[in-house]
């Protein structure tokens, strides 16, 4: 194989010029070579020298043997490869290679880029898949590309719009009102706006660009305008707390811009101090402009791509993006919003600054005055939840709970610390061996209750076989949530990971997660080897060897305003509250988040995954091998 140079028909189309360039010397210099010699020979026969004559004939072998060569090497290469291999990718690419052939190799790459984009409904292949319509010769064949394109793009969408989903970790947080403060750094003044019950969580960060109104200005001119100002009143609005640092820097000079080199420095030295001194979540970091700073957003954004994850230009006046940055453009969140009523100004490069981008549908127009924009647009609560509808399409994005970004805090296997558990040892009222659960062993029990009774669930366990088994694990964490347990002794070094993943995703967050220790009720804390049959039937439970525990058996959940409790013995209603949730990794799922941040990273089964009447939502166990 030469590189696969087949499959790249622009390759190809270099090949082509290569071999026609080739064709035309292999037969125009043979032609050259001997015309020079019919010329030294007429030159040297008119004028009746001898000498002359001679010279000529010295040259004339080596020339026609090298017109030959010239001629005849290439094209006796090409038939002595083409006899040895009749199929060889040579012949197909560098001989054969035509108009047709190219245009056909391009279909192939597109049919490729479309494939790609319909399997994986990710923008950034939808946008390369776009990009490479242009060379589609064939109108017909184009067209047809741009109408299945097109309902990928709305499969995008969809996915999109499922995926801005609220965060029990933030939206559903109430971290206060914030106070703007007055700051510097990099040469600028900025404004930041810290929630009052800020405790270290990890939050994200809003960066405001103000308009031209504002630059030169004071502090108080700053923060008595746009985004600062509705801030400053937000409690009169009814709505949510922002859970979110907001930043707003100001340009200092009346001659700058955002797009000015002092001003992108300095902003990014502002955003870098602020990262330091708080706990941000760097995956969420959402940019938002009015006017003068609607156009910010783009010069801010194309200069540091790796920063975003949204972005929201108001009233904007940058008409054109430059090709080199149109594949970011194209795949971050983008909203825009502008005035109707001053279509010169503003409506206009807006409007071809998205349609250049193939985004007119992520851009609204406004019916209210240019200065009543951003007020406009943060107040706005469609469905009358109380969170303002752009805070929250900001802060959905870079939430998603399975993050490709995410540092597990295991390999997915369970990894028992050294040692042998203990077996069995009938003695007195302990007259019942519990079934071997692998390395956990097995141990002598007996009815707690009397026999007869309609209680079946309690069993009492041997005390020397506890003893010998089961360890403290104290734990509380900073917030001062105590989550003491009590498991088996060769599963402490990960009973004490979960106790300090539950920590850190009740303080600090995992992953942008948050949860308030409420949110996570755990049944047999403290003595997570609660001493019990299953559900009232005559099997052992795992509880019983200090290998499993419960998490939120009767938390109860709204969602659109209809009530579910999902983790109970009911798989349908599990399943009822993912649907109306849009998806399973939904932040407000909140044990599947933990299934898959925490437990599964380290080993565990969860009952969440079990079918039918087996189904338990609750219940996250370690197997300790054959039983």
């Amino acid at each position: 194989m030469i590189l696969s140079i087949c499959d790249d028909p622009k390759t190809m189309e270099v090949i082509n010029i290569v071999v026609r360039i080739v064709n035309i010397l292999k037969i125009v210099v043979p032609i050259l070579l001997l015309f020079v010699l019919a010329f030294k020979f007429t030159k040297a026969a008119v004028a009746k020298n001898e000498e002359e004559v001679k010279k000529a004939e010295k040259t004339a072998v080596p020339s026609v043997i090298a017109a030959a060569l010239i001629f005849l090497v290439p094209t006796a290469i090409n038939l002595i490869i083409d006899i040895s291999f009749p199929d060889n990718e040579y012949s197909a690419c560098f001989v054969e290679t035509s108009v047709e052939k190219i245009e056909a190799a391009y279909v192939m790459k597109m049919e490729k880029l479309f494939n790609r984009a319909d399997n994986s409904l990710n923008m950034g292949d939808y946008v390369a898949a776009m990009n490479y319509l242009t060379y589609i010769k064939n109108e017909k064949e184009r067209q047809e590309y741009e109408e299945k394109l097109k309902e990928i793009k709305e499969k995008i969408d969809k996915i999109r719009e499922q995926n801005i989903i609220a965060s029990s970790g933030y939206l559903d947080m109430d971290f206060g009102s914030c106070k703007f403060q007055e700051k510097k750094a990099g040469g600028m003044t900025y404004a930041i706006c810290v929630p009052e019950n800020y405790g270290g969580q990890s939050l994200p960060m809003i960066l405001w660009l103000h308009g031209s109104s504002e630059r030169g200005k004071s502090f108080n001119a700053l923060v008595g305008s746009g985004l600062p100002a509705v801030v400053r009143n937000w409690s009169s609005t009814g709505l949510k707390n922002i859970p979110a640092i907001i930043v707003a820097p100001i340009v200092t000079s009346t001659d700058d811009t955002w797009g000015s080199t002092n001003v992108l420095k300095g902003v990014k030295t502002i955003m870098d101090e602020v990262i330091a001194n708080y706990n941000i979540n760097t995956k969420k970091i959402a940019l938002i402009g009015h006017s003068m700073g609607g156009a910010g957003t783009y010069y801010v954004a194309r200069e540091y791509q790796d920063y975003f994850s949204s972005i929201v230009s108001l009233s904007s006046h940058v008409s054109s993006c430059e090709e080199k940055d149109k594949s970011y453009f194209r795949t971050i969140p983008l909203k825009g919003f502008v005035e109707e009523a001053e279509p010169t100004i503003f409506k206009n490069p807006t409007t071809n600054f998205f349609s250049e981008l193939n985004r007119l549908d992520d851009l609204k127009y406004l019916t209210c005055d240019h200065d009543e924009v951003p007020r406009t647009v943060l107040l706005e609560d469609s469905n009358g939840d109380k969170i303002s509808d752009i805070i929250y399409w900001m802060l959905s994005f870079g939430m998603n709970a399975i993050s490709v970004d995410s540092d597990p805090i295991g390999d997915g296997s369970f990894n028992p610390d050294s040692g042998t558990a203990g077996t069995c040892n009938k003695h007195g009222e302990y007259k019942y061996c519990s079934p071997k659960r692998g390395i956990f062993g097995s141990f002598a029990y007996a009815d707690s209750e009397p026999n007869g009774t309609t209680n079946r669930w309690s069993l009492k366990s041997d005390p020397a076989w506890n003893k010998e088994n089961l360890v403290d694990l104290p734990m509380t964490c900073s917030n001062g949530w105590n989550i003491d347990m009590k498991m088996h002794k060769l599963a402490k070094s990960t009973w004490e990971k979960v106790q300090q993943a539950l920590c850190k995703i009740t303080t600090t967050g995992i992953d942008g997660i948050v949860y308030k220790p409420e949110d996570i009720t755990m049944s047999g804390r403290k003595a997570t080897s609660v001493q019990r049959f299953t559900s009232n039937t005559k099997y052992v439970s795992n509880h019983s060897y200090g290998t499993a525990i419960d998490i939120n058996p009767g938390g109860t959940y709204t969602v659109n305003g209809k009530k579910y409790t999902p983790y109970k013995r009911n798989k349908s209603e599990y399943e009822a509250f993912v649907a109306a949730l849009g998806r399973e990794d939904d932040p407000r799922n909140i044990n599947y988040i933990l299934w898959k941040k925490i437990f599964e990273p380290l080993g565990f089964k969860w009952g969440g995954n079990w079918k039918g009447s087996s189904f338990d939502g609750m219940h996250f166990e370690l197997d300790g091998g054959k039983k």
